[in-house]
Parts: C-alpha cells; structure tokens; sequence
C-alpha cells in the first residue's frame, strides 16, 4: 500500500511548547488514513520537526505501509534524513538515528521538501496541538487497522462492522486494534463510553463497559 506523509513541527520561543502534525493518505485510493497534532512539551523546532517523522513512520508500520512518499517543508531534516548535510547537532543525532532505523524497515520511500503553503493540514494540526498543550486528533476516512482490500477477503457474517451509511456493501472487520487505540481505550473511564475517536491515529472507537 503506497501512502503519502505529510509532516511538520515548530516551537513557540525555539525552545519552547512544541508539537509536530502528521498526515497519512493512501494513494491507491485517495483515502485519508491518519491525522493529529502531536503536543511535544518544550523543546525545539528542529527536534520537533524529527518527531512529527517518527510518529508518522511509526504510524505507517502499524497500518503496514510499504511504500512511502515523505513530504516536509523543513529542508535541513529531510537533506539529513537524505544524507546530504551532516547532523552536527547532538540533540538531533539520535532522533537522526532513530529515523533511519524505522525507514529501513520499509520496502521503498522517498523524502522531499516542499513550501510551507504545499504543507498546510500538517502545520495546522501543529499548531492546534500546540494552543490545546495536549494531541489533538484530526478527520480520518477508514479504520488503520485493515485496509478496504484486506476487509474483502475477511468479510463474514458475523462480527462485522457496517457503516448503515455505506451503500457499496462493504464491511470491516477489525481482527486486532491498533496498539494506540488499545492504550487510549485503557485510559478511559465509563464515563466516556459510547464514540471515541483515537487521538494517536484517528480511528473511530467504540467504548463500553
């Protein structure tokens, strides 16, 4: 599954509050996969920049991307990442090292840098992490935990989720949530019982007690 991931992140005062946005599509079938504002605590823009690439490759190997097209607007990390420039700086060193170790976990990716204007949605989740002090989670179109091909070939009578909304006929069935959303799950009370949505990938969650 090919996916795109738009990232960004900054910090008020460098260092300062930070937070880091992350944003997933599948490109096969333009759906929106992921997207979230991640709070950071302080630290600086750069560290922040290589976090919002950590969260979002670790992301993708929990939907079990393959394939991905990384998009940032921060040119010194993605020539770093690419190999370009040096990291001199030893508070990116072992962010450097970290991000090199989960890519290699990938079949094939590729690292671009683009404009701020070509990196919207990703800055604004930022920011809106960034005004709430805690992660924000934005809009997802499907469930991370099985993609619309696999939910095919699982689809049975039972056990199923259906969207009554949904007019294709598809189900999903999801066989194990998404490490985030069990986490997430575990820190609510009966009080939040009913519609959640994962604040760490977006999904939409069903909670009771």
């Amino acid at each position: 599954m090919p996916v795109s991931i738009h990232i960004d992140g900054g910090a008020r005062g460098n260092p300062g509050p930070a937070a880091c946005g992350v944003v997933i599509r599948d490109l096969d079938a333009d759906l929106l996969l992921h997207e979230a504002g991640y709070f950071l605590g302080v630290t600086t823009n750069n560290e922040a920049e290589y976090q919002g690439l950590l969260h979002g490759l670790k992301v993708a190997l929990e939907i079990g991307a393959k394939d991905l097209s990384i998009i940032a607007d921060s040119q010194l990390m993605v020539r770093q990442v690419m190999g370009q420039y040096k990291v001199k700086a030893p508070n990116l060193k072992p962010l450097h090292a970290k991000a090199l170790e989960l890519l290699a976990q990938f079949d094939h990716w590729s690292f671009d840098h683009v404009l701020r204007h070509l990196n919207k949605r990703a800055d604004e989740l930022a920011n809106r992490a960034m005004d709430a002090r805690k992660t924000v989670a934005g809009d997802a179109t499907k469930t991370p935990v099985l993609s619309a091909a696999q939910s095919a070939k699982t689809k049975t009578a039972d056990d199923l989720f259906s969207d009554p909304s949904n007019k294709s006929g598809l189900s999903i069935k999801v066989l194990e949530p998404a490490a985030c959303c069990r986490d997430y799950a575990k820190s609510l009370s009966a009080d939040d019982a009913g519609k959640q949505r994962c604040p760490q990938c977006g999904a939409l969650l069903m909670i009771s007690f």
